[in-house]
């Protein structure tokens, strides 16, 4: 699952992924929404950004995803100082990408974080 608010981004990071043989389930927009998703039982991974929709925290929306649904999590975002990064790594993120990340940037970190 995607969860991105700006729609081309959100279709850029699909395009990449598919490219790597990913399938995209689903793309979210907001916390609520990626949080629905998540009950589907559809969603084996997540890129989140930080900043979303509607004020929503990607980080505690990331929290709620790994410690309630045991999703691995990776943040992809144009926030990445040491403070976002430890408050990602600390919500149980496997890793933290800035934006925009390479193909091999989003390949190792999803084989990292699926244990592949």
């Amino acid at each position: 699952m995607i969860v991105e608010d700006e729609f081309i981004i959100a279709l850029a990071l699909r395009h990449q992924l598919e490219a790597l043989g990913c399938v995209v389930c689903c793309v979210a927009d907001t916390a609520p929404a990626a949080l629905e998703r998540a009950r589907s039982g559809e969603v084996d991974a997540v890129l989140m950004d930080v900043s979303l929709r509607g004020g929503g925290d990607g980080i505690e929306a990331a929290r709620v995803l790994v410690h309630e649904h045991g999703l691995p999590v990776v943040v992809l975002s144009a926030y990445t100082d040491a403070s976002t990064r430890d408050r990602a790594l600390e919500a149980g993120a496997r890793a933290v990408l800035g934006k925009p990340a390479s193909e091999q940037e989003l390949c190792a970190a999803l084989a990292e974080a699926l244990a592949l």
